[in-house]
Protein backbone atom coordinates (compact mmCIF):
# COMPACT_ATOMS: atom_id res chain seq x y z
CA UNK A 1 0.00 0.00 0.00
CA UNK A 2 1.13 3.23 -1.03
CA UNK A 3 1.67 5.58 2.18
CA UNK A 4 0.27 8.82 -0.17
CA UNK A 5 -2.27 8.12 -3.07
CA UNK A 6 -3.09 10.86 -5.45
CA UNK A 7 -5.33 10.54 -8.04
CA UNK A 8 -6.08 13.52 -11.19
CA UNK A 9 -9.70 14.55 -12.36
CA UNK A 10 -9.29 15.44 -15.95
CA UNK A 11 -12.70 16.40 -17.82
CA UNK A 12 -12.76 16.54 -21.08
CA UNK A 13 -13.03 19.79 -22.18
CA UNK A 14 -10.21 21.21 -19.99
CA UNK A 15 -7.99 20.57 -23.06
CA UNK A 16 -5.70 17.79 -20.98
CA UNK A 17 -5.79 20.45 -18.08
CA UNK A 18 -6.62 19.08 -14.22
CA UNK A 19 -9.48 20.52 -12.94
CA UNK A 20 -9.17 18.85 -9.08
CA UNK A 21 -6.05 16.67 -7.75
CA UNK A 22 -6.94 13.85 -4.53
CA UNK A 23 -4.66 13.12 -1.95
CA UNK A 24 -5.24 10.43 0.54
CA UNK A 25 -3.20 8.53 3.27
CA UNK A 26 -2.60 5.47 4.18
CA UNK A 27 -4.87 4.08 1.22
CA UNK A 28 -8.16 5.53 2.36
CA UNK A 29 -8.75 7.41 -0.69
CA UNK A 30 -12.20 5.84 -1.51
CA UNK A 31 -13.19 7.15 2.06
CA UNK A 32 -11.63 10.52 2.83
CA UNK A 33 -8.98 13.02 0.74
CA UNK A 34 -7.84 15.98 0.56
CA UNK A 35 -8.95 17.61 -3.06
CA UNK A 36 -7.22 20.51 -4.27
CA UNK A 37 -9.55 22.37 -7.15
CA UNK A 38 -8.21 23.98 -9.80
CA UNK A 39 -11.89 24.43 -11.85
CA UNK A 40 -15.02 22.54 -12.85
CA UNK A 41 -17.28 22.92 -15.68
CA UNK A 42 -20.08 24.92 -16.58
CA UNK A 43 -22.47 21.79 -16.59
CA UNK A 44 -24.09 20.15 -13.33
CA UNK A 45 -23.04 16.64 -12.05
CA UNK A 46 -23.94 14.56 -8.91
CA UNK A 47 -21.88 11.67 -7.28
CA UNK A 48 -22.21 7.79 -6.58
CA UNK A 49 -22.05 8.83 -3.14
CA UNK A 50 -22.98 11.14 -0.18
CA UNK A 51 -20.20 13.72 0.72
CA UNK A 52 -19.79 16.17 3.61
CA UNK A 53 -16.92 18.91 2.35
CA UNK A 54 -15.12 21.27 4.53
CA UNK A 55 -12.81 24.00 2.76
CA UNK A 56 -9.21 24.53 4.49
CA UNK A 57 -8.20 27.29 1.85
CA UNK A 58 -9.64 29.31 -0.53
CA UNK A 59 -13.47 29.94 -1.46
CA UNK A 60 -15.46 28.51 -4.29
CA UNK A 61 -19.17 29.58 -5.10
CA UNK A 62 -21.88 26.25 -5.59
CA UNK A 63 -24.46 26.57 -8.14
CA UNK A 64 -27.02 23.52 -7.19
CA UNK A 65 -29.47 22.78 -9.55
CA UNK A 66 -32.62 21.55 -9.38
CA UNK A 67 -35.32 20.52 -11.55
CA UNK A 68 -34.55 23.64 -13.94
CA UNK A 69 -33.93 25.72 -11.14
CA UNK A 70 -30.62 26.96 -9.94
CA UNK A 71 -29.70 28.15 -6.80
CA UNK A 72 -25.94 29.92 -5.76
CA UNK A 73 -24.21 29.14 -2.53
CA UNK A 74 -20.86 30.99 -1.86
CA UNK A 75 -18.55 28.82 0.32
CA UNK A 76 -14.75 29.74 1.72
CA UNK A 77 -12.70 28.57 4.74
CA UNK A 78 -14.17 26.66 7.15
CA UNK A 79 -17.46 25.81 5.65
CA UNK A 80 -18.97 22.61 6.20
CA UNK A 81 -20.81 21.35 2.67
CA UNK A 82 -23.15 18.52 2.90
CA UNK A 83 -24.43 16.99 -0.20
CA UNK A 84 -26.48 13.71 -0.83
CA UNK A 85 -25.57 11.55 -4.44
CA UNK A 86 -29.13 12.94 -5.62
CA UNK A 87 -28.14 16.39 -5.44
CA UNK A 88 -26.56 17.78 -8.37
CA UNK A 89 -24.22 21.20 -8.72
CA UNK A 90 -20.51 22.75 -9.56
CA UNK A 91 -18.28 24.85 -8.02
CA UNK A 92 -16.76 28.09 -9.37
CA UNK A 93 -13.48 28.51 -7.56
CA UNK A 94 -12.57 32.50 -6.56
CA UNK A 95 -9.24 31.88 -5.40
CA UNK A 96 -6.74 29.95 -7.72
CA UNK A 97 -7.31 26.66 -5.86
CA UNK A 98 -9.64 25.69 -3.40
CA UNK A 99 -8.22 23.13 -0.96
CA UNK A 100 -11.00 20.79 0.69
CA UNK A 101 -11.35 17.85 3.50
CA UNK A 102 -13.68 15.27 1.44
CA UNK A 103 -15.36 12.38 2.87
CA UNK A 104 -17.01 10.26 1.15
CA UNK A 105 -20.42 8.23 2.55
CA UNK A 106 -20.90 4.69 1.19
CA UNK A 107 -21.71 4.48 -3.05
CA UNK A 108 -25.24 4.63 -3.81
CA UNK A 109 -24.24 4.55 -7.72
CA UNK A 110 -21.63 3.28 -9.87
CA UNK A 111 -21.69 6.28 -12.51
CA UNK A 112 -21.99 9.94 -12.59
CA UNK A 113 -24.98 11.81 -13.61
CA UNK A 114 -24.56 14.75 -16.12
CA UNK A 115 -27.47 17.60 -16.65
CA UNK A 116 -27.50 18.80 -20.26
CA UNK A 117 -30.79 20.66 -21.25
CA UNK A 118 -32.52 20.28 -17.89
CA UNK A 119 -32.33 16.25 -18.58
CA UNK A 120 -30.02 14.33 -16.32
CA UNK A 121 -27.56 12.32 -18.70
CA UNK A 122 -25.19 9.81 -18.14
CA UNK A 123 -21.77 10.95 -18.06
CA UNK A 124 -20.59 8.95 -21.43
CA UNK A 125 -23.86 10.03 -22.77
CA UNK A 126 -23.36 13.30 -21.95
CA UNK A 127 -19.60 13.91 -22.90
CA UNK A 128 -20.63 12.70 -26.57
CA UNK A 129 -23.82 14.89 -26.63
CA UNK A 130 -20.45 17.14 -26.02
CA UNK A 131 -18.84 16.43 -29.14
CA UNK A 132 -16.19 14.37 -27.67
CA UNK A 133 -15.69 10.37 -29.43
CA UNK A 134 -15.36 7.43 -27.25
CA UNK A 135 -11.43 7.68 -28.40
CA UNK A 136 -10.79 11.00 -26.79
CA UNK A 137 -12.85 10.06 -24.05
CA UNK A 138 -10.71 6.77 -23.36
CA UNK A 139 -7.63 8.75 -23.83
CA UNK A 140 -8.66 11.37 -21.14
CA UNK A 141 -9.93 8.42 -19.04
CA UNK A 142 -6.81 6.54 -19.39
CA UNK A 143 -4.90 9.83 -18.79
CA UNK A 144 -6.49 9.90 -15.28
CA UNK A 145 -5.83 6.89 -14.31
CA UNK A 146 -1.80 6.92 -15.39
CA UNK A 147 -1.61 10.43 -14.00
CA UNK A 148 1.36 10.88 -11.06
CA UNK A 149 2.92 13.81 -11.52
CA UNK A 150 1.35 17.39 -10.96
CA UNK A 151 3.26 18.95 -14.07
CA UNK A 152 0.16 21.18 -15.39
CA UNK A 153 -1.47 22.08 -12.22
CA UNK A 154 -0.10 25.86 -13.27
Amino acid sequence: MRLIQKQAIILPNHNGKVCCVRYSILGLIKYICINVIYSDIDGYHNHPWNFTSIILYGSYKEILWKDGKIKSITHSIGSVIKRKHTEYHRVDPLTSKVVTLFVKGSKRNSYISWVKDNKIIRESKFWIMQGFSKEELRKVYKRMNKYDKPDNLK
